[in-house]
């Protein structure tokens, strides 16, 4: 098959220009998500944003935009589009938190998982069981703690 790199997928993005379609915004998660899982966030988030005043932004594409950073290890990339979102004034999700804090926790993080905490709490968001904002505390500690070896 076709390999969805950002090549692949900029092409698809200039076929899309102007098509006004009710299935838009499902196309440009697509090409998102692939862009993310592919190693390529930055076009991911290059993408995001090209098309974000045409289609909106929702919490399921800023997941995917963070879930791209964290398969690269990349938490501060992460941090940076949640301050975006908080800077926004859009309303977290659990999911998305939990994203954000597992991005965190796999990096050794350990201060930025207690703000992402910190700011669940302040929004009255609490952490689902069985989620990774529950483990992540732990998590984080043990990956520091692998990360200073």
């Amino acid at each position: 098959g076709i390999k969805a790199d950002h090549y692949t997928l900029s092409i698809m993005l200039k076929a899309l220009k102007g098509f006004g379609g009710r299935y838009e915004v499902t196309r440009i998660l697509a090409m998102v998500d692939r862009l993310g899982v592919n190693g390529c966030p930055e076009e991911a988030v290059e993408l995001f944003r090209q098309w974000k005043p045409k289609v909106g932004s929702n919490m399921v594409m800023y997941s995917t935009l963070v879930k791209g950073f964290a398969a690269e290890r990349r938490a501060r990339e992460a941090m940076d589009l949640w301050r975006d979102i908080r800077a926004e004034g859009a309303p977290m999700l659990t999911v998305v938190y939990n994203a954000f804090i597992d991005a965190q926790a796999s990096k050794g993080m350990v201060a930025e998982v207690a703000t992402l905490f910190a700011a669940m709490q302040s929004e009255g968001i609490k952490p689902a069981p069985r989620w990774p904002s529950v483990s992540a505390p732990v998590k984080s500690g043990l990956s520091a703690r692998s990360d200073r070896r």
